[in-house]
């Protein structure tokens, strides 16, 4: 089983089930219940901003152009609850383990997500050329979760993309979702 670590407010995910058996479910599970894409977005966005999941970003989803655990816990079980399916079944169905408010309420639960996750990293030379030359024009490449998502890139054959211009380019491809 794979552990995959989430910023320390949301919690844990466990992810065991198949990236392909759970996005065709999630298409099926939609389908079955005649919502389309766009009405999902409207019933999530009514669970509150931090649940909300777009008809872009769930069709990425479910075309696979964006792994299913980027929804997080709380999208995810925003979903979770607009189809209709039990924590139990929706563990069985993708594997994913979804922490709920009387989890992080138990005081050892608690202690265990409070304590802070860090990252390690090391900023390609390139990267740094990047945010020096146009960090001005670009502010966010110069913020620490920016830094991060970008050091921690595996593109371009899994290298990461060698001159900072380069660096600049996939940043402006990924920045909508890497500064929110």
């Amino acid at each position: 089983m794979q552990m995959l670590a989430m910023r320390p407010t949301e919690g844990w995910i466990f992810m065991t089930g198949s990236e392909i058996e759970v996005r065709r479910w999630l298409l099926e599970r939609r389908e079955d219940l005649s919502l389309t894409q766009t009405e999902v977005d409207r019933r999530t966005r009514q669970l509150g901003p931090n649940f909300r999941i777009s008809q872009s970003y769930l069709s990425q989803i479910e075309k696979g152009t964006r792994p299913f655990t980027d929804l997080g816990p709380e999208r995810m079980d925003a979903l979770r609850r607009v189809y209709g399916v039990s924590a139990e079944e929706w563990v069985r169905r993708t594997g994913v383990s979804l922490m709920t408010p009387d989890d992080l309420a138990r005081p050892s639960v608690a202690a265990e997500v409070a304590r802070p996750i860090t990252y390690e990293y090391k900023v390609p030379d390139a990267l740094q050329e990047a945010i020096d030359e146009y960090g001005d024009r670009f502010p966010a490449m110069r913020s620490e979760p920016v830094i991060r998502n970008l050091s921690l890139a595996q593109y371009y054959d899994g290298r990461g993309p060698q001159t900072a211009e380069e660096w600049l380019s996939y940043y402006l491809s990924i920045a909508k979702w890497i500064e929110s």
